[in-house]
């Protein structure tokens, strides 16, 4: 338990030092590292977020069998744009409309995906089914995404 709390501290702490930077952010880039090639051996996940909702929070999330800590848009908690969750899961993504489906209505959108697989997901492997499970019930995504485990 220890470890995941500290797990859970450091990326507050990353995302706290991200959100602080004077500079603007206007463009959306993301990144999975391996630990192979860190000096302490564990992954990185790093994503800069580029969205017309400015106004960004981290929030605790406690809605779902898992809590998490999430970067969400100001003042609301319907959907994650990325976090940990205290199993050691972390999710990002990054917007590719390239991938829209012309039509498609049903399902969630990026946020409330990423929001559930934080809530729900303890592996990149419970991760996977939840995409398969979501691809027959349907979802709204365009987006890629990045994710590891603890």
């Amino acid at each position: 338990m220890y470890a995941n709390r500290a797990s859970l501290i450091r990326m507050l702490m990353l995302l706290l030092i991200w959100k602080s930077s004077p500079l603007p952010l206007d463009a959306c880039t993301t990144a999975v590292i391996s630990g192979k090639a860190t000096v302490d051996g564990r992954p990185l996940l790093w994503k800069n977020r580029d969205a017309p909702a400015r106004h960004n929070e981290v929030a605790l999330l406690t809605e779902g069998p898992l809590r998490a800590v999430a970067v969400v848009n100001a003042g609301s908690r319907r959907s994650a744009w990325m976090g940990m969750n205290e199993a050691g899961f972390c999710i990002e993504n990054s917007l590719s409309t390239d991938l829209r489906q012309p039509g498609k209505k049903t399902g969630p959108a990026n946020g409330l995906l990423i929001k559930r697989a934080l809530l729900t997901c303890r592996t990149v492997a419970d991760f996977k089914r939840l995409l398969e499970d979501t691809n027959q019930s349907g979802r709204r995504t365009v987006a890629n995404f990045g994710v590891i485990d603890a």
